[in-house]
């Protein structure tokens, strides 16, 4: 399958986190009525990312920068799926690893609960459960994927502010897109930074990202390539040294031990031998 891409249209969503549930229920995970408190907001579902919420709409009141209109908006905030990623990367384990579709997946076995990914993102992405000693994320719904499906959250948007397809198409649309609403939002863009190798969610933005809770020019953190490059090597270089001096160590102590002793001795016990060559010459 060729490279697949998820258009997030931020100058067309509603808010009305219709994706947010489906995810919820596709992928069984609980709900969070104990957290839900009525402050007198404007969000019923306040924070952000959680182990069990992989996908969260934020709100943003866009202020008046002379554009036409101002006023609310929405964003879907869920893992961006780098071409580069640092949370790949920083896992000691490999239980973070990219598909040939450029899908981020996660292993949730192989997890050991370091939380390097979540320090490594910068986006905030990967969370930490605990209790679990697991860390979760959104997927882009890859078991959907592999079976010639769109992602659930894609499958339920009812404004078309979600657009799931090869990259190359998705990329186009999102300049199609801007395009259209250039006279609207000066300022608009699509966001898929570079210095993350670009990203498998693409966002078209009405104003600058930093508006919307993004960063600007994210980056691999130089520690993390530090890791990937130097430090992890390394470490799985001494991990494997040591496992062979202990191999060889065991060895030298078995032959030194006799070795194995089989019915007519072993090959560490030369007087067995020399004891049945001696009985059959009587």
């Amino acid at each position: 399958m060729a490279e697949v891409s998820k258009l997030v249209d931020v100058t067309r969503c509603v808010g009305c986190r219709g994706c947010m549930v489906a995810c919820k229920e596709w992928y069984e995970l609980p709900g969070e009525w104990q957290q839900a408190r009525f402050e007198g907001g404007y969000e019923s579902a306040r924070g952000t990312l959680g182990y069990h919420r992989w996908v969260n709409v934020q709100f943003y009141e866009l202020p008046d920068r002379g554009q036409e209109p101002p006023g609310w908006f929405f964003r879907k905030h869920q893992c961006m799926h780098c071409g580069e990623p640092a949370c790949v990367a920083a896992c000691p384990v490999d239980a973070l690893y990219p598909t040939p579709e450029g899908v981020i997946n996660l292993d949730q076995d192989a997890c050991i609960g370091c939380r390097y990914c979540e320090s490594a993102c910068p986006f905030g992405i990967p969370q930490y459960e605990p209790e679990r000693r697991k860390v979760s994320k959104c997927i882009m719904c890859y078991d959907r994927i592999l079976e010639g499906l769109e992602p659930i959250c894609v499958k339920t948007c009812p404004g078309g502010a979600l657009m799931f397809g090869d990259r190359g198409r998705i990329m186009a649309e999102a300049e199609a897109r801007l395009a259209t609403v250039a006279a609207r939002f000066p300022e608009a863009r699509i966001y898929s930074p570079a210095g993350v190798g670009g990203t498998r969610s693409v966002y078209l933005l009405p104003g600058p990202p930093e508006l919307f809770g993004l960063p600007v020019g994210p980056q691999v953190p130089a520690s993390v390539t530090f890791w990937q490059t130097v430090a992890k090597p390394l470490g799985t270089a001494a991990v494997g040294a040591a496992l062979a001096t202990t191999a060889v160590a065991a060895v030298i102590q078995r032959r030194m031990n006799g070795g194995d002793k089989g019915a007519g001795g072993g090959r560490g016990d030369p007087s067995g031998q020399r004891d049945r060559a001696a009985g059959e010459g009587e």
